[in-house]
């Protein structure tokens, strides 16, 4: 019979063994990002009729006018109608392109377009695209600052209905 071996060659034996099988490990190559996730809406086609209603006579207490120096598409607005503003408050954000104004489209490759449109007169607030676009696409409505065109996105179908003034 062998005698058995001592406590320290134990200790040698399993450090030699897990000194063996950590060699064998291969590095995996990091993996690429997915694309950013991105919100889609299907745009609502129908019919807007233009119209006015004069009821009767209004007049603010103080008034003042607003008007941009530049041309663009306004991005963001920080104040609510109605709200008291003080000097130097930040109101709007003017999206930097220059040639008009634009929505994101996701293409059927799930890669973004910048699609120009033109823009009818507003509807209780509300902007009209009149043409640029068609009731098949698939516009960027949450995420637009980590969309760029041509970069390829991960579009989520919108969880809740475009506000639809007047759609029936």
């Amino acid at each position: 019979m062998l005698p058995l071996p001592s406590t320290r060659s134990r200790c040698l034996l399993l450090a030699l063994a897990a000194a063996v099988t950590g060699c064998n490990r291969q590095g995996q190559a990091p993996s690429e990002a997915p694309p950013p996730e991105v919100t889609v809406a299907y745009p609502v086609q129908r019919e807007v009729t233009e119209y006015h209603y004069f009821t009767g006579r209004l007049e603010a207490v103080d008034t003042l006018e607003v008007r941009a120096r530049v041309q663009g598409y306004l991005e963001k607005i920080y104040f609510k109608e109605g709200t008291e503003v003080k000097k130097g408050d930040l109101l709007y954000e003017i999206a930097a392109d220059q040639r008009g104004r634009y929505v994101l489209v996701v293409r059927s490759d799930d890669t973004v377009e910048q699609r120009y449109v033109e823009v009818g007169s507003p509807q209780s607030g509300d902007l009209t695209v009149v043409d640029g676009i068609k009731a098949s696409d698939r516009v960027v409505v949450n995420g637009i600052q980590r969309a760029r065109p041509g970069s390829k996105v991960a579009p989520q179908a919108q969880t809740s209905p475009t506000r639809q003034r007047g759609a029936t």
